[in-house]
């Protein structure tokens, strides 16, 4: 290796050829390299001083002794500034008629180029540096010849001095001697920040110039086979917290799902290692050497092996480039579980670590029907354990090692897998209770807000008869009904605080197709609603929403409008994304007075499976009485009340029983509800959240106010029920 100063002289002296790599990635610089280089060549043409241009690393062919050609190497790195050189050094020749002396450095005795080429781009360079004249050539999609007439159009031969710049413009020059590992340097420059990508990478390693066969074979069609192609490749989405390439993101995928290969054998140990996703393009040379081919086998042997490997990965790339895209982004979803749907909860909210998990469902699960079984099953556990803030640390495993790992490939075999977690793991199906927890006290980002509205509306629309269409995710902005900025316009509150955690719950959120004019946004609700005469409230962005019927024909908005819709939005989503399991189910004593033990549906409409169910039983008794489920133990608790304080009116009373006692999610018309308001309450399961057919069902206080009074009660809301019944003096006993 030898290192130093080289100026443009040095590295083109007429009888040296620099060839780029067949397979190098394209020419990529635009204006802004572009500019910034005509800027420094007319300081070193103005200035006489010398200019650090960069470096550059070339390594050295062998030549045989009849070559006309002295010197011939492989740019290594530089392409990009050395091919910008000469391009704009070609125009500075036409223009200053000093022709002679770049074709005296780019033009070989042999009548060739000094500067060969990759295959992209070889015409369109050769076409350049061939001119005898500045001709007008129609660029297209060619950064080489959009190079070529952006230095046309600004080059002013009297601001640059073209022996000054040969002279004086310099690199840092690497020279790398013949039996230098190649591949080696190529990962040297990748971790020194040189943007070689892993594709890339890949495909110098797999082909040259002699397996121009298997790369047209294998690699062409899928990954480069025309613009379209190269452009979905090319194409960048958020992963986590950096920003990827589609092709960088398939071979992360595809690497998860080899190294689950059970042919492979791969080991615990070599599994941590190759699942690092920094390094990507080593991991893969590793996992190659270790598990593809090994150092026994001819070189005959290890060719075909590795073209093996190469087609696997190909036929993976086709799933994921037919399956996977950031575009799904910006038109409608169907309804209907799929593929599709998943799109937008890993491109939208950042739930990439499914894809090697799909990839493998695409590739071996052949009926449709199943495939999308496996995929509604998938959202409901997805959006839930997104909805409910359930840690994402253990999705890489559960996708990969586990679900890949054990072959699941059927809806029936993942929801036993997961359903076989216990409830405290932390990959488990959140239970209803915790979804409706989540949908009142949650507080999400932005983004996933958007995403739990956006998937929920889209799973509500079972056809098209809707007076406004879904649009694209990213179509839509995020809302608070109820604005932060509540103080202005809105009137005091009895809980501030309350008010302020409250406003950024699900129940207070919507979303709309665009962002509401400040002056709307903040204020009052009236005005919210209906906007100005030159400015759009909720009623035009936000119209044919499902999850905004309610809200839109709602005269006012508050904390307790915030809770009725979170309770609502609940239960539109249980209904659509189903717990599959009976340990999900809400308590319901009142509706069978034996709870079920055996013969619950792991699926919403399949086939029933026999499950063992271990819920809560606790009994409890009042002052001796006969021993009652908690539903009854709470009514009975009331009535007590009742007969102890007749003088009791009914704001009187919910102050002793205050919503508070139930669990957040189970609150609903409160812990008391008039039946007025239960009559006039717009919700298909309130005949189960309260109890209003049976004996002692109507209650009544001494202001003539008749109530129900809510059944679902979990043993935590019970024990404070106890709390008051104690304090009042009534003895429990339970069993």
């Amino acid at each position: 290796m030898d290192a130093g100063k080289r100026t443009i002289s040095d590295i083109f002296n007429g009888n040296r050829k620099l060839i780029i790599p067949f397979f190098q990635r394209n020419y990529v610089w635009k204006e802004e390299q572009w500019s910034r280089l005509l800027e420094d060549m007319e300081y070193v043409s103005s200035t006489g001083k010398d200019y650090f241009l960069g470096s550059i690393i070339l390594k050295t062919k062998p030549t045989s002794s009849s070559a006309t050609i002295g010197d011939t190497r492989t740019i290594i790195d530089g392409q990009q500034r050395l091919t910008t050189i000469a391009i704009f050094l070609k125009v500075l020749g036409l223009k200053s008629n000093s022709l002679s002396t770049v074709s005296r450095r780019f033009t070989l005795d042999d009548g060739s180029l000094a500067l060969q080429h990759s295959q992209w781009d070889a015409e369109a360079f050769e076409k350049v540096m061939n001119l005898d004249n500045l001709e007008d050539i129609e660029s297209g999609r060619s950064n080489i010849l959009l190079a070529y007439n952006y230095f046309k159009e600004k080059v002013v031969k009297e601001k640059l001095n073209i022996q000054m710049i040969i002279s004086r413009a310099q690199f840092v020059g690497i020279d790398l001697d013949a039996d230098e590992d190649e591949q080696q340097i190529f990962d040297t420059i990748n971790s020194l920040g040189v943007k070689l990508t892993t594709g890339e990478l890949l495909k110098n390693y797999f082909f040259s110039k002699e397996t121009l066969t298997e790369y047209n074979t294998y690699w062409k069609p899928v990954f480069e086979a025309d613009d379209e192609c190269r452009d979905f490749w090319d194409q960048e989405a958020i992963v986590g917290r950096l920003r990827k390439n589609n092709i960088e993101s398939f071979l992360q995928s595809y690497l998860m799902v080899k190294l689950q290969d059970p042919s492979l054998n791969v080991t615990s140990e070599d599994k941590m290692l190759l699942r690092r996703t920094d390094g990507l393009f080593n991991n893969y040379k590793k996992f190659i050497g270790w598990y593809i081919i090994n150092p026994n086998m001819s070189e005959e042997e290890k060719r075909i092996e590795i073209f093996k490997f190469v087609n696997d990965l190909t036929e993976y790339a086709s799933i994921f480039r037919s399956c996977f895209s950031p575009s799904s982004l910006s038109s409608e979803i169907t309804s209907s579980p799929s593929l599709e749907r998943l799109n937008v909860i890993i491109y939208g909210l950042d739930v990439n670590t499914v894809v090697p998990y799909l990839m493998f469902i695409e590739k071996n699960v052949l009926d449709e029907v199943e495939k999308n079984k496996i995929y509604e099953y998938l959202e409901s556990y997805l959006m839930r354990r997104l909805v409910c803030k359930s840690a994402t640390n253990n999705y890489s495993d559960l996708f990969t090692e586990n679900l890949i790992g054990n072959d699941i490939r059927t809806a029936n075999a993942l929801i036993q897998y997961i359903q076989n977690k216990h409830d405290e793991s932390s990959v488990a199906m959140p239970s209803n209770l915790m979804l409706r927890k989540a949908f009142q006290d949650v507080i999400l980002p932005n983004k996933r807000a958007t995403g739990v509205l956006y998937m929920l509306e889209s799973r509500l629309r079972t056809s098209g008869l809707y007076s406004t269409g879904l649009l694209g995710f990213n179509s839509y902005s995020l809302e608070h009904l109820m604005p932060k900025k509540w103080r202005n316009n809105w009137g005091m509150a009895i809980d501030p605080d309350n008010r302020d955690y409250k406003l950024q719950t699900l129940g207070n959120l919507a979303i709309i197709t665009a962002s509401l004019n400040s002056t709307i946004r903040d204020a009052e609700w009236d005005r919210k609603l209906l906007g100005s005469q030159t400015k759009g409230g909720l009623k035009v962005y936000a119209s044919g929403l499902i999850t905004m019927t309610q809200v839109l024909s709602s005269e006012e908005w508050d904390e307790e409008k915030i809770d009725e819709r979170a309770f609502w939005l609940a239960d539109k989503a249980i209904s659509v994304w189903p717990s599959y399991s009976p340990n999900g189910e809400e308590i319901n004593d009142e509706i069978n007075n034996d709870p079920p033990t055996v013969l619950v549906n792991l699926e919403p409409h399949p086939t029933p499976t026999t499950r063992i169910v271990v819920l809560d039983q606790t009994m409890f008794s009042l002052d001796g009485s006969d021993y009652m489920k908690k539903g009854r133990f709470v009514r009975a608790v009331v009535q007590k009340y009742l007969e102890k304080h007749p003088t009791s009116t009914f704001e009187e009373l919910k102050r002793v029983f205050p919503d508070s006692l139930l669990e957040s999610g189970y609150r609903f018309k409160g812990l008391l509800c008039k039946i007025e308001d239960w009559n006039n309450w717009e919700n298909d399961n309130k005949m189960k959240r309260y109890y209003v057919d049976g004996p002692g069902a109507v209650f009544k206080t001494s202001d003539g106010e008749k109530f129900y009074i809510n059944t679902q009660w979990t043993i935590n809301s019970v024990k404070n029920v106890i709390e008051v019944a104690e304090r009042e003096g009534f003895v429990v006993t339970s069993r």
